[in-house]
């Protein structure tokens, strides 16, 4: 067991999401990242609460060199879903360069890991 909290980012914008709105779905960059968020998800116990994880399709490193592009695909995936979610949370650290983009697109709130985790860092500081 660690000495100190070890904050994550996913699971940071879970929980985050879970204060927030009843459901949420993770929309990631690529398939390969897909089970693995579904996996902390579960283990986490917020499978009810966090109903569905898809991918873009986006190359990580898309997120800081085409951050227009890459927003567009994951609006393009949350527009996909039916019905639309009430929140969406981004599910890659690179999230943090396009979440004002598909929150604004989007009009419901988006969270991003790294900031929910900085937040309950800073929190935890007090």
């Amino acid at each position: 067991m660690a000495a100190y909290p070890v904050i994550g980012i996913g699971h940071s914008s879970f929980v985050m999401a879970s204060l927030i709105a009843e459901s949420a779905v993770v929309i990631t960059t690529l398939e390969a990242a897909v089970p693995v968020i579904t996996a902390n998800i579960e283990r986490h116990g917020l499978t009810s609460r966090i109903a569905k994880v898809v991918a873009a399709q986006v190359p990580v490193l898309d997120l800081e060199a085409a951050p227009d592009r890459a927003a567009a695909e994951f609006i393009e995936a949350a527009r996909a879903l039916s019905p639309e979610p009430p929140l969406i949370i981004l599910g890659c650290a690179g999230g943090v360069s396009i979440r004002r983009h598909v929150a604004g697109v989007m009009r419901r709130p988006v969270i991003e890991g790294v900031t929910s985790a900085a937040r309950r860092c800073r929190a935890l500081a007090g």
